[in-house]
């Protein structure tokens, strides 16, 4: 039998005939479709309880609908406009916007698509390409140094960096919470990059078994992928601030991470442990901040994101310590050969 959407009479049948316990094949003959509509229906519009009901089914198919309907406009309004007005640098999000305005607002609407025409033509080119010609100048300027087939910063020589990053306890439900309550440090990755050549070096990864709150909550071994074995048979936080001073060399040694969380937890951590904060201040970097400043945005991107933004390939898992900081490192990398310095976004 052919496929075809189901109406709200099918759905109707199809709860009855299951509530008087028929299998998917005789519900399929009984309203005329294939059994393997019959599994989708249920597979996609079930109660979150379980069962069915072909009210809730039914709502679920409209609004299903009525979001594919709303899909295709915007997409139409795109291809409108990228084809007929040769607008071919138009983004998808100023297309949901035009046809939002038009839809609302007729006499609007109109208005919008000149304005937008109007600038477009006085400046020449789109926003998008003005920043891809500025990224581009910078990096043309930048590519100085290229030996042996790799990128160097000769103006970087004598100096090297500690990439870091820290998974740590979290407990975001305030039920239940214990009083009190900080971060500890539960895994920690570092590896180290030397200048000029800008390539991964030396690594340390190790779990940290946490003193204070030594119970993991779910949430935290969901995001971290960590299990309370690998935090019970950590070392202490002692031992791991061992493993990374023997990495780091003051006023030699750029301490880098992504955002200022990992710092702030290190130092809270020492502060309660009674321990010596391993770094100077004056070495450390943040990258988030940096890589924010020198591109220009609006709001601080997640290491993921900025990754992906740059063009570079991923390596392994987030929220996987050491792989979060060779990532972290690759972008320092990236933004060091694009021109910026330790420094500059101060």
């Amino acid at each position: 039998m052919k496929y075809k959407q189901l109406n709200s009479e099918q759905r109707y049948a199809i709860s009855l005939l299951l509530r008087q316990g028929k299998e998917n094949k005789e519900i399929a003959e009984a309203i005329g479709v294939n059994q393997s509509t019959v599994w989708r229906e249920r597979h996609r519009n079930s109660l979150k309880r379980g069962g069915y009901s072909s009210d809730f089914a039914q709502e679920l198919a409209e609004e299903r609908k009525c979001r594919q309907l709303k899909q295709s406009q915007l997409q139409e309004t795109s291809v409108y406009l990228t084809r007929h007005l040769k607008i071919t640098s138009l983004s998808f999000y100023t297309a949901s916007v035009s046809w939002y305005v038009c839809t609302l607002y007729p006499s609007m609407g109109p208005a919008f698509f000149l304005i937008f025409l109007e600038k477009k033509k006085r400046d020449g080119c789109s926003p998008q390409e003005k920043n891809g010609t500025i990224v581009q100048k910078k990096r043309l300027e930048s590519a100085a140094d290229w030996k042996g087939g790799a990128w160097m910063v000769a103006d970087m020589a004598g100096r090297d960096f500690l990439i870091i990053d820290f998974e740590f306890t979290t407990h975001k439900k305030l039920v239940g919470k214990p009083r009190a309550f900080f971060p500890e440090i539960i895994e920690v990755g570092a590896v180290r990059m030397g200048a000029p050549e800008l390539a991964l070096g030396e690594e340390y990864q190790s779990f940290v078994k946490p003193r204070f709150f030594p119970r993991l909550t779910k949430e935290c071994m969901e995001i971290a992928i960590i299990n309370q074995d690998d935090v019970d048979g950590g070392v202490d936080l002692a031992e791991m601030l061992a493993g990374l001073s023997d990495l780091y060399q003051e006023g030699r040694t750029y301490f880098v991470a992504w955002g200022d969380s990992d710092r702030e937890v290190l130092a809270t951590d020492c502060k309660r442990y009674g321990l010596e904060y391993p770094f100077v201040y004056e070495d450390y970097i943040d990258l988030a901040a940096a890589y924010k400043q020198h591109y220009g945005k609006d709001r601080t991107p997640s290491l993921k994101h900025a990754v992906e933004e740059s063009g570079i390939d991923r390596l392994g898992w987030c929220h996987m310590a050491l792989d979060d900081a060779k990532n972290t490192g690759l972008l320092l990398a990236h933004l060091l050969r694009d021109g910026w310095r330790p420094g500059m976004d101060v």
